[in-house]
């Protein structure tokens, strides 16, 4: 049988607290950061990579494609610069930052119109939406129908539950299951 090294209670105490200490303390708060979207694209001369880059354009930068050949396409810039750039840059839609303004526009064109149709406070528009709690609209016919189809519902269960606990009752002379 091997023989195991005898610890002292004082070092198994020690090691113990030590590491009661661990669970005890807070963990250490680490930062969030996250990865620009920002990208850069390089516009050469040629088509190989080795090439001199005649502009660097960020990402959302509009350019048309005249085109393409495999995995390099040559574009033209809005001012005019021709050149090549790696197809992989390329999509045909607007990147996620430019629709998300273009969205947050609409949004603030929206909401201001709707808060212009609140102020000018058109009956009109009032008087033709029906109110949901009035009972002679559809809502409330409907919320009505509901509540008593429900109602019925739970009452026929329980009769019907009562009746048949009584005919077992009948069956078994009296003793109930």
């Amino acid at each position: 049988m091997p023989a195991f090294p005898r610890i002292s209670f004082r070092c198994a105490c020690s090691v113990l607290v030590l590491c009661s200490f661990g669970w005890l303390c807070p963990p250490v708060q680490a930062e969030t950061a996250y990865v620009i979207d920002q990208l850069l694209a390089g516009i050469r001369e040629g088509t190989k990579v080795t090439d001199k880059v005649l502009r660097v354009v960020p990402t959302g930068t509009r350019l048309d494609v005249l085109e393409q050949n495999g995995a390099i396409a040559r574009v033209r810039t809005e001012d005019g610069l021709e050149g090549w750039i790696d197809a992989g840059y390329l999509m045909e839609q607007p990147p996620a930052a430019l629709r998300i303004v273009s969205l947050q526009e609409t949004l603030a064109e929206t909401q201001d119109q709707l808060h212009r149709l609140q102020q000018s406070g058109d009956k009109d528009r009032q008087a033709s939406v029906p109110a949901v709690d009035d009972p002679t609209s559809f809502g409330g016919r409907l919320i009505f129908s509901l509540g008593a189809m429900l109602a019925g519902s739970c009452a026929g269960f329980f009769i019907g539950l009562s009746w048949q606990s009584r005919r077992e009752r009948r069956k078994l002379a009296g003793y109930r299951i």
